[in-house]
């Protein structure tokens, strides 16, 4: 935070003058290359502004070069947008980029502001983006850091809005020419981990899909309101490189942007749009084709594995009614209809108007939690399983209940889901048992801690786990949580692979997780008496 302030400090204050002509006013903006002003072009009367590289930048070899390049980039892009370039230079205050002055807000700002944007306005604003997109690849040039950020949204004289994509600091030419190589260096990555494609993340050379996964990420947050991935440096770039696309918020589950954003994140450029053109026609059909959908609650990606056991039930000659009633005697066959049809709202209403006259029938609970995790209330699912299950033990091998429960178990903290497994007690250890090795972390030590719990006597030795975690571990997260479960049990075996695990951490890493992990250690050197 100190060397930002120095940094600032340095730059121009408000009544200088850059090049004999452009009067600068307050500081509007500042990104990891310079500051922006407003500002007044004298010659002309209009306003402007005014970018000026920070000294700290300028000191570096290739930086003022890259700065002169934004300028040659933006410049020769004519279309409205990308923001225009008007003039560029250096004088005795350092170098300059004047810009045409845009009023509006960033898409960053907008959300912040009025929360996720409804899927027509956000896919127009992108698709906008994808024009500008097109008109510079069509000069051979991308743009490496397309994000919320570098998005301005600017009100239209005769109404409606415009898109237009900023700050062009990091692009360079599509084929990379020889004469770039300098500016970044071999394996240097440029960019915004949290937005930038897997193959940005992993230095490899670029071109135009690269500003497709961006800018479909981009808009994975107008439409979410969040980040695709979150988490520490590292943990993201592990994240772009290697996790699936994220999903989008429950409402838009079954819109078709869905898979046409998943297709647009996929880490195969190849999978992706090949163009931003082709980006933007395949948003607008998909938003086309989801306009005046009928938005009933359904089962969402979180409920997949319910979704495949029922196609699994169907194939077998076992309908979805079956499969979610199991115990119960069908006393409920509208129900179970509504359930069958995926209409889970009109399902849980006619449950609430049943439970007023008989509020303690375990059947009627039993659908209320199917109907519940269907609309993705898993609160709502948890309480009522919990009482139905009080009302009637037997139905804790209900198949629906349990593959719901597993899904919860993926969560973080999931403490109720824990309670709600401790219920269902023995009869559902083989499901327990089927997902100790789930690819997913989380799920799989929720249910090695409940097997452990329940008693099941061909649990895991918990030690023996922690230990196979270190190896695998992804993220700072991991590594700490891992080696603070190992302080604590104690147990001599898992000192060596401790160590190891110590030794194999980068910089970043260690800075994050070599505490915990040589606390670690040194609480079993002391047990050990070493």
């Amino acid at each position: 935070m100190a060397d930002e302030d120095d940094a600032l400090r340095t730059m121009p204050s408000s009544g200088v003058v850059i090049a004999g002509r452009y009067l600068l006013g307050e500081r509007v903006a500042q990104g990891g290359m310079g500051v922006i002003y407003e500002a007044i072009d004298q010659r002309l009367g209009r306003k402007v502004a005014v970018k000026m590289m920070l000294d700290a930048a300028a000191q570096v070899s290739g930086f003022a070069e890259r700065f002169e390049r934004e300028a040659k980039a933006a410049s020769s892009i004519n279309h409205p947008s990308v923001v225009v370039v008007h003039d560029y230079g250096v004088d005795e205050r350092g170098t300059y980029l004047v810009l045409e002055w845009v009023e509006g807000k960033t898409l960053a700002q907008l959300v912040a502001a009025d929360g996720p944007l409804d899927p027509e306005r956000a896919v127009e604003l992108i698709g906008q983006v994808c024009e500008g997109l097109s008109a510079a690849h069509a000069h051979g040039i991308i743009h490496r850091d397309v994000k919320p950020e570098n998005v301005m949204v600017v009100p239209q004289p005769g109404g409606g809005e415009r898109a237009k994509l900023v700050d062009f600091g990091i692009a360079r030419p599509v084929d990379g020419g020889g004469g770039d190589a300098h500016l970044t260096g071999v394996g240097m990555t440029l960019g915004t981990p949290m937005f930038m494609s897997p193959e940005q993340a992993m230095a490899l050379p670029l071109d135009a899909r690269s500003d497709v996964y961006s800018t479909a990420a981009t808009l994975y947050f107008a439409l979410s309101g969040r980040q695709p991935y979150v988490g520490d440096r590292m943990a993201v770039f592990r994240q772009v490189v290697n996790a699936e696309p994220p999903d989008l918020p429950p409402k838009l589950y079954d819109h078709p942007l869905a898979p046409a954003l998943r297709r647009a994140m996929a880490k195969d450029r190849a999978a992706r749009p090949q163009t931003a053109a082709a980006l933007a026609q395949e948003l607008r059909d998909a938003v086309g084709s989801g306009r005046g959908m009928i938005s009933l609650p359904r089962i969402g990606r979180r409920a997949l594995a319910v979704v495949a056991a029922a196609v699994i039930a169907v194939a077998a000659g076992v309908s979805v009614a079956e499969l979610a009633r199991k115990k119960p005697g069908g006393k409920y066959p509208d129900i179970e209809a509504l359930l069958e049809a995926g209409r889970a709202a009109d399902a849980d209403d006619t449950i609430a108007e049943r439970l007023r006259a008989n509020p303690d029938d375990p059947e009627l609970l039993l659908f209320r939690g199917h109907a519940r995790a269907a609309r993705a209330d898993e609160a709502g699912a948890r309480a009522a399983y919990a009482a139905a299950l009080k009302g009637r033990p037997d139905f804790a091998d209900n198949a629906l209940m349990q593959k719901n429960a597993l899904e919860w178990l993926k969560r973080p903290s999931p403490e109720s889901a824990l309670e709600l497994w401790r219920a269902i007690g023995p009869a559902g250890l083989q499901s327990l048992r089927d997902v100790s090795a789930s690819p997913d972390r989380n799920q799989r030590w929720n249910a090695i801690r409940l097997r452990q719990q329940i008693g099941d006597p061909q649990a895991p030795d918990l030690v023996a786990a922690y230990i196979l975690d270190l190896e695998p571990a992804r993220d700072c997260g991991t590594l700490r949580t891992t080696a603070d479960r190992l302080r604590e049990a104690k147990d001599p075996r898992a000192l060596v692979p401790l160590r190891a695990a110590r030794n194999k951490l980068n910089f970043i890493d260690a800075f994050c997780a070599g505490p915990a992990l040589d606390d670690a250690i040194r609480a079993l050197e002391s047990v050990n008496g070493q």
